[in-house]
């Protein structure tokens, strides 16, 4: 997919433009046991998946040449799952992608933090928070594009996912057991992502970023509005569905 040679080189073609595939696809094997779900993992396993996600951003950020790093996950047939072994996979691009722009944009227009003020928000009015922990809160994000889709946000500001602290991986790792727990047992094994949403390494300074991590089920297939015009229909109100969440956490064994 990408290989880690040479320099970017972009080429013209009339009107059109392309580039080598400069950059680094690594895939991260999250057991030695084959059949097991990453939701099936204990605590401490998911600790050291969540270690090695933050070596390895680390040690790509090294390289000059690498400007955003992309972690991620698909679990299920609908989330684009192509081995049946439990993984996750790291791409580290040569190029900031388009669509990060979005918090920078908004520091420049607000001269403050979007996901700083998320935080304040919604831990005013509570509705859309499925859990607090002492680091993070995790909630249902306002205007969702998916249905059930939950975010988990560091309280603490903090633009690179390299950054965290010791604390802040051993919380990461329970309440990522706990919302994929919730997916795969509230909504009948559903397929779905996670993404880990990082500030761009390597590039000229842009205020405004603060890491946080998607969830987001694929319960419904994107059709032709979501495809022509980017608004995506969700037919699940973020204040039920963090409400469905609290509700199967609270059914669940607890987790420690």
């Amino acid at each position: 997919m990408f290989n880690l040679e040479g320099e970017l080189e972009e080429k013209k073609h009339g009107i059109y433009s392309l580039c080598n595939a400069l950059g680094q696809h690594e895939v991260i094997i999250e057991t030695p046991e084959h059949g097991k779900e990453f939701h099936e993992l204990d605590k401490t396993q998911i600790e050291m998946i969540i270690a090695m996600f933050k070596l390895r951003y680390n040690q790509l950020v090294a390289d000059e040449r690498i400007k955003y790093i992309q972690i991620y996950k698909n679990h299920g047939l609908y989330a684009g799952a192509s081995l049946g072994h439990s993984h996750s996979q790291i791409v580290g691009l040569a190029f900031v992608p388009g669509e990060n722009q979005g918090l920078p944009q908004y520091y420049q227009d607000k001269d403050s933090c979007l996901i700083c003020d998320i935080l304040k928000q919604e831990k005013e009015f509570r509705e859309r928070i499925i859990l607090e922990g002492e680091h993070f809160l995790v909630l249902c994000p306002y205007a969702s594009r998916f249905s059930y889709e939950s975010w988990i946000i560091p309280k603490r500001h903090t633009e690179h996912f390299g950054e965290l602290t010791e604390a802040e991986e051993k919380e990461l790792a329970l309440l990522c057991k706990k919302i994929s727990m919730a997916i795969v047992r509230g909504l009948e094994n559903a397929s779905y992502n996670f993404i880990i949403n990082t500030a761009p390494v390597n590039s000229p300074y842009q205020p405004g970023y603060h890491w946080y991590m998607e969830f987001t089920p694929r319960l419904i297939v994107a059709a032709g509005v979501e495809i022509a015009t980017g608004v995506y229909i969700n037919p699940t109100a973020p204040e039920f569905a963090a409400a469905f969440f609290r509700k199967i956490l609270n059914q669940l064994e607890p987790v420690k």
